[in-house]
């Protein structure tokens, strides 16, 4: 029956009658509802969240656009011109994974950790070491959990992630002589890397972190993604619930809720047309960390993820002075 039907039967009906009948159809129809609302938010969670086979976000490119593809040649040449200083390497993650990376050893006591984003592995980031290896830093580049040649099921929006990359560190500190090391991360990569930096056991070598697109938390970086492909957003609380029941994190907590506890040195590159990451959030997060070195850089139109190959001059000069900086600091520690 639908409901003009079944409004009409209550035509001459009091109206304290006909309102718990309509409470009583609706509250049917939204039982009949929630089953297939759920199924729906499953369904997209599988979709965007979860590594379905191996061959899933593994190291093959799926990026069609010009500029990805550009990004993509682009890194595989830096790649392949230092293929004589790459050492593929491996760890195991707390919980049991095995972990893949390629590290490039260009003779330094000091390398940069490049953390990708969601569907994307180390191949993605070549693209952005060629601003590290030019300014005296080895290299290393990996398939986060789930991702490339690592093992997993699960993205945790850097939660778990940030564990993987501690045990990343100890491995340059304890196979490759490694004294400091930098985290450089891209969209949930800047996330991952923001909670290693401020985890209670920290490796001492850990000296800074460049966050590029950093968002303040992932339901709202999702939400924003869900509504540009016209998914339906009102089931994201659904999502979270399925997500929280298969990993233990949920979306709501994010970089926004612990960058006031991080002091070390702090260079935020964002763009102001990133649509996923608001730059609005991105001043809020800015100006709520304590750090006395910290530095945002702004890209006119920037869209997320895709700086560097718009402004390439920009974005490593960006990174050369604040490389410098770090530099500049342990020089004056030291004397």
């Amino acid at each position: 029956m639908n409901s003009a039907a079944f409004l009409s039967v209550f035509n001459n009906q009091p109206l304290d009658t006909v309102l718990i009948a309509l409470v009583i159809f609706v509250g049917v129809n939204l039982l009949l509802l929630y089953p297939l609302l759920r199924l729906t938010a499953y369904i997209i969670y599988l979709s965007t969240m979860v590594r379905k086979n191996e061959k899933c976000w593994d190291r093959e490119w799926y990026h069609p656009d010009e500029e990805s593809c550009r990004m993509h040649d682009e890194g595989v040449e830096w790649a392949k011109a230092h293929a004589d200083c790459m050492i593929e390497v491996k760890t195991v993650s707390e919980d049991g994974l095995a972990l893949y990376g390629e590290y490039y050893d260009f003779g330094h006591d000091r390398a940069v950790i490049i953390i990708p984003g969601r569907t994307d592995n180390l191949i993605y980031s070549y693209y952005y070491a060629k601003p590290y290896s030019d300014n005296g830093y080895n290299v290393l580049c990996i398939d986060q959990r789930a991702h490339g040649k690592s093992e997993g099921k699960y993205v945790t929006t850097g939660f778990a992630e940030s564990r993987d990359a501690i045990k990343w560190i100890k491995l340059l500190e304890e196979d490759h002589g490694v004294k400091s090391v930098v985290l450089h991360g891209i969209c949930i990569g800047s996330a991952c890397g923001l909670y290693t930096m401020l985890a209670e056991d920290a490796p001492e070598s850990l000296s800074a972190l460049v966050a590029d697109g950093m968002y303040c938390n992932f339901y709202e970086s999702y939400y924003l993604h869900m509504k540009d492909l016209g998914k339906p957003t009102f089931i994201m609380g659904m999502i979270e619930s399925v997500m929280k029941k298969k990993t233990g994190y949920g979306l709501r907590q994010g970089p926004a809720d612990v960058i006031d506890k991080y002091e070390k040195p702090l260079l935020m590159l964002h763009g102001t047309g990133d649509i996923y990451s608001l730059p609005s959030r991105t001043n809020e997060m800015f100006d709520k960390c304590p750090s006395e070195n910290k530095n945002l850089v702004w890209f006119e139109d920037g869209r997320h993820s895709k700086l560097r190959i718009v402004y390439p001059e920009r974005y490593d000069g960006a990174i050369a002075d604040f490389l410098a900086t770090l530099e500049a600091h342990v020089s004056s520690s030291h004397s």
